[in-house]
């Protein structure tokens, strides 16, 4: 851009000293104008290629970071699986054990990796039966309701109240059960189970969330007057409640 300036001056020079006509001094000033707009376009195209590439850069780099994550998922998710099944293979062997012991014929669930017991060695001999750890049992079923894995997650859940109803997470078990079946717009299923949770655990946590969704399991089945009602109790006997004020606004619809 500097030396355009300097030719530029230069043929004013000449046209000053007589030593050039107008029009040729016009010709080469028009050709200096394109050279001058064409080099602007040039380093403007050069920037332009520039940010190109280094955002390129930074999408492959972003894109290679995306894969990592993706693939640090997939290999705890199979990890998790891995830790599922170990767990239904004991809790198999453990049902067929104590079908076993009551004179069941049925041999147990083994791995394709696991040596048979000694001739002559009884189940009783190797060594108590596997246990199913309550915590577990509980996060895979929580883990797997919100995946929206239903049919496992009541599976599970029902196993957990089979197996551990006294346990002080037995209400909340009970409450995901119902839930289970919301999730899967089975209304009707999820009222009983909802139920349950008033009826076994009346002083739980979960009492008024499961009365809340009862009522709008009412209320999606089209039965208002029953919804209604739930409501309208919840309004009166938990007023100080989050699900108390939201039924207060479901009772101005209905």
């Amino acid at each position: 851009m500097k030396s355009i300036g300097l030719v530029l001056s230069a043929i004013m020079t000449l046209l000053i000293a007589g030593c050039a006509s107008r029009g040729e001094i016009e010709t080469m000033k028009s050709q200096l104008e394109y050279i001058e707009r064409s080099t602007v376009q040039m380093q403007e195209r050069l920037v332009q290629m520039d940010s190109m590439y280094r955002t390129t850069i930074d999408k492959n780099v972003s894109y290679q970071a995306d894969l990592k994550t993706a693939l640090a998922d997939l290999l705890d998710k199979s990890a998790s699986i891995d830790s599922r099944l170990s767990d239904m293979e004991g809790r198999l062997n453990m049902i067929v054990n104590r079908s076993g012991q009551s004179g069941s014929v049925s041999s147990p669930v083994t791995s394709s990796n696991t040596e048979p017991a000694a001739a002559g060695t009884d189940s009783a001999s190797q060594g108590e039966l596997p246990q199913v750890d309550q915590n577990k049992l509980y996060n895979n079923a929580i883990s797997d309701l919100k995946e929206g894995n239903y049919v496992m997650a009541v599976m599970e859940f029902n196993e957990f109240l089979t197996m551990f109803k006294e346990s002080p997470m037995a209400d909340d078990a009970q409450y995901w059960l119902g839930e289970c079946y919301y999730g899967k717009k089975e209304y009707a299923k999820a009222i009983p189970e909802f139920e349950k949770v008033e009826r076994n655990y009346p002083k739980g946590d979960q009492l008024v969330p499961a009365l809340f969704k009862m009522g709008r399991s009412y209320e999606e089945l089209g039965e208002k007057k029953k919804a209604k009602v739930i409501f309208q109790r919840i309004v009166s006997e938990f007023p100080k409640s989050m699900e108390a004020k939201i039924a207060q606004d479901r009772l101005k619809g209905l």
